[in-house]
């Protein structure tokens, strides 16, 4: 069931100007019909201009293939969330229900929220969109794993593997890099717990 975590603000890039948003736990139809109808064929389209999957990278667009409506209706493996601005889902996240053990050597083994999947809408990337609408999004979602991370009583710890366009962000987050993940074939990330609380008071 779909429920209100809170209320947040994103920048509108294009009038500079703060818009409310709204954090969402569990995903409804309207979600599923924004990215089925809205998002989905935007990516898809923009992936047909690169010829590989490696090139994608170029325009923002490497996770045209990601299946959010058939990962997000699988509630046993994962929880799903969403950010809400100006009637539309500005951005989508998944997380593991079961807690992962972490990599890093300050924390190795210690459980940590594992965040499955994470995005924004097109409109709002630079390098997809000439003119990007929102920013704000992807920060509120990271955020709201933080949080999860603290209820589930795992101290804000978090881990996730990055789609190489997105590394630099990550850094930017304040992430620390684990090396590469073989299975997933993209670059690991943890966050601790010390981290954590200074992303969530920043």
């Amino acid at each position: 069931m779909k429920k209100h975590l809170g209320d947040r603000r994103l920048r509108n890039r294009l009038t500079g100007e703060p818009e409310a948003a709204s954090i969402f736990q569990g995903l409804d139809e309207k979600n599923f019909h924004d990215f089925e109808a809205v998002w989905k064929p935007e990516l898809v389209k923009r992936a047909k201009e690169f010829a590989t999957w490696a090139k994608q990278a170029e325009g923002n667009v490497q996770d045209a293939h990601w299946d959010w409506v058939g990962k997000a209706k699988n509630e046993a493996v994962y929880e799903s969330f969403a950010i809400e601005c100006d009637s539309m889902t500005q951005g989508l996240m998944l997380v593991a229900t079961a807690p992962h053990f972490a990599r890093l050597k300050s924390q190795h083994g210690l459980d940590l929220c594992y965040i499955e999947l994470i995005a924004t809408a097109p409109w709002n990337r630079p390098k997809f969109s000439k003119a990007p609408k929102y920013k704000g999004a992807g920060r509120a979602l990271l955020a709201t794993a933080i949080s999860w991370s603290v209820e589930l009583e795992l101290k804000g710890r978090i881990g996730l593997c990055s789609l190489p366009e997105s590394e630099s962000w990550y850094d930017e987050q304040g992430m620390q890099r684990c090396g590469f993940d073989g299975d997933k074939k993209m670059e690991y990330f943890e966050m601790t717990e010390e981290d954590a609380g200074k992303y969530l008071n920043s």
